[in-house]
């Protein structure tokens, strides 16, 4: 079974904009160019360390064509995209599958 992102662009207060998601591949991976086709100029990901608190971000492949999945999964994450460019779109990720 696929697992599949909820994306949502958001301000600092609040969430606005359109509901997106994002499928990962059959190896649980997510290509960048899938990110990217959605919000141009993506990098990467971070989240939120629950056991921390500090930011982690997302491992990418050495081809730097997939996102890795996080140790314990894609699931009960919230996901911040990492853009190029400081002034560009924002957004964060839920995933279930």
């Amino acid at each position: 079974m696929a697992v599949y992102a909820f994306f949502s662009k958001h301000s600092t207060t609040a969430f606005i904009g359109e509901a997106m998601e994002l499928p990962t591949a059959p190896d649980n991976t997510l290509f960048m160019t899938t990110l990217q086709s959605s919000y141009p100029g993506a990098t990467g990901m971070k989240f939120k360390n629950p056991k921390t608190g500090a930011l982690r971000a997302v491992a990418v492949d050495a081809s730097g064509t997939k996102l890795l999945p996080p140790s314990d999964g894609w699931d009960d994450k919230v996901f911040t995209v990492i853009t190029s460019n400081a002034r560009s779109e924002r957004g964060t990720m839920s995933v279930w599958p």
